[in-house]
């Protein structure tokens, strides 16, 4: 277990006097380490394995809908960005506190509008609104349950700090990512975002 603070201070190591305070280094860290994470999620599809790691997930928990009127529909506010992974894997499980199936994302709800509950496995479903997750199919009912949700690595809540589940190959990686760019005194963040895209 290591934290994104313990990565920038073996970083800061590495560069010596090129980079001022280990706190400069932080936000090149964690963009650095959804880079790689992605990277490994992507080199895991290739032996069919679509699931993300566990190591890499956030949980939100006791998270309570809101009513909006105007549009008679239940939403959440998604609590942090995430990781962005094709088919919006990168929202692992939206439910109730006490579901055991996640809930079934839905990207056109005209489409499904009609479709009674059994042809979904009886699940229930979500929608996503830039940074909204909306019910089309909440009750009044429904809503009075807390919710839970799991993101792949939510940025607006990594605590530098925060001991994470991080493999060695990919703590290098992150190294590797950060002090690269560095070693030709340039700044840390434009030269990995160069980088990475």
């Amino acid at each position: 277990m290591v934290s994104l603070y313990f990565i920038a201070e073996e970083c800061r190591l590495i560069l010596g006097d090129r980079v001022s305070s280990v706190q400069a280094l932080i936000p090149a860290v964690r963009e650095a380490y959804a880079y790689v994470a992605k990277k490994a999620w992507f080199e895991q599809t290739a032996f069919d394995e679509m699931e993300v790691d566990g190591s890499l997930i956030t949980v939100f928990e006791g998270l309570m809908p809101i009513y909006d009127s105007s549009r008679d529909v239940y939403y959440l506010v998604i609590p942090s960005s995430y990781l962005q992974l094709p088919h919006q894997m990168g929202i692992v499980w939206m439910s109730t506190m006490k579901d055991k199936e996640s809930w079934v994302l839905v990207k056109n709800w005209g489409m499904f509008s009609g479709l009674k509950a059994s042809l979904m496995g009886g699940r229930k479903i979500y929608q996503v609104e830039g940074n909204k997750m909306l019910f089309p199919k909440m009750t009044t009912q429904d809503c009075s349950y807390p919710l839970i949700l799991k993101l792949a690595i939510a940025y607006d809540n990594i605590n530098p700090y925060e001991k994470l589940n991080i493999a060695p190959n990919l703590i290098v990686d992150i190294k590797n990512l950060v002090t690269q760019p560095l070693m030709s005194k340039e700044d840390p963040i434009s030269k990995i975002r160069e980088i990475i895209n």
